[in-house]
């Protein structure tokens, strides 16, 4: 990238997010002022190969140098949030690959639940729970200590378990073990599919996380628009199961200086309050103090500030702010559409 005649080039700093649903780039100054940026599918290698996980990695990253105009070696730091990163051998894993790929001078690959944290808090301090296809946490301190959930929180409610919850209930109701819901015709409607059909999918293998993450939305809908007790239920026992990570971890780690809970994901944007009032419900029974925020900032922010921390430039709110203002816009972010 070449600055006015005379001019020196600006700093550039990348970062990446990479889940399920999208793997999104970003290309900024030291200032947060967006250059380029740049979007692909599915960079998590827990659900597809490893090479296609890395090739989506890659495909990102090209978009967003092509429209900065810049190549690799004028980015001076680049911070790859992963889905796939559960374990320290998984980092070192993708970053191999990624040089592969594309040769950056300065590369951190870590969990994306971190890049997420960071997004919220500049800081990075405080929890930020991650409500995507799966659950994810991430925990900072005071000190400097990280820790986020990996694995430990693969089977939790995250849209996936939750589409599965709505899937069986519809299918309970059909055989009778569980009461009538406004659930069996909102799948129909937005699926196509009765409970025949969705147990012909179930038996062939193919009421997979996409399928079954694509029918949270019905969930949640449904309730708030109609109130269905058996979507309430579904929906106050994600808000439960969530409120256990916050006292866990409030109570495993020293955040009485900083009480409060950072919300993003799918989930928390969906229709109703219902989630978070129960979150929030159960967390203060025993914690009054916390508070709950959802974070207005998209993850890949936290990865591009991270990138500019690493090379010794202090970064703010102001500066986050800014790489959203001056981004792509919401529709580059939306999982239901795909940009150019």
């Amino acid at each position: 990238m070449n600055g006015p005649t005379g001019a020196k080039a600006p700093r550039l700093f990348l970062g990446l997010d990479g889940g399920k649903s999208k793997t999104v780039c970003l290309i900024a100054t030291e200032a947060g002022e967006v250059v380029g940026w740049g979007r692909a599918g599915n960079a998590d290698d827990s659900t597809v190969p490893f090479d296609a996980a890395i090739s989506a990695v890659a495909d990102a990253v090209r978009a967003a140098l092509d429209r900065a105009g810049a190549s690799a070696d004028a980015v001076e730091s680049a911070c790859f949030g992963l889905a796939g990163v559960a374990f320290p051998e998984d980092a070192v894993r993708f970053e191999e690959a990624v040089r592969t790929r594309v040769q950056f001078r300065d590369v951190l690959v870590c969990n994306d639940a971190l890049v997420a944290l960071r997004a919220a808090s500049v800081d990075r301090t405080g929890i930020v729970i991650s409500a995507g296809t799966h659950l994810s946490v991430a925990v900072g301190t005071s000190t400097g200590e990280t820790w986020f959930s990996g694995w430990a929180s693969v089977d939790g409610a995250g849209g996936g378990e939750a589409g599965r919850r709505t899937m069986w209930a519809v299918l309970h109701a059909a055989d009778g073990r569980g009461p009538a819901t406004a659930l069996s015709g909102a799948v129909a409607a937005a699926t196509g599919e009765g409970p025949d059909a969705l147990l012909r999918r179930i038996a062939r293998g193919d009421a997979d996380e996409p399928f079954l993450a694509g029918l949270a939305p019905v969930l949640f809908r449904t309730e708030a628009i109609g109130g269905d007790a058996v979507a309430r239920e579904i929906i106050t026992g994600l808000g439960q199961e969530m409120a256990t990570w916050v006292t866990g971890l409030r109570a495993r780690f020293d955040l009485r200086d900083r009480p409060i809970v950072y919300l993003a994901g799918g989930l928390f944007r969906a229709q109703g309050t219902l989630l978070t009032d129960r979150l929030a419900q159960e967390v203060h029974r025993t914690d009054p103090a916390v508070a709950f925020q959802r974070i207005q900032r998209e993850p890949v922010a936290g990865a591009v500030l991270e990138s500019i921390a690493r090379s010794g430039i202090a970064i703010n709110d102001l500066v986050a702010d800014r790489l959203i203002a001056s981004g792509p816009g919401p529709s580059f972010y939306d999982t239901t559409s795909q940009p150019a």
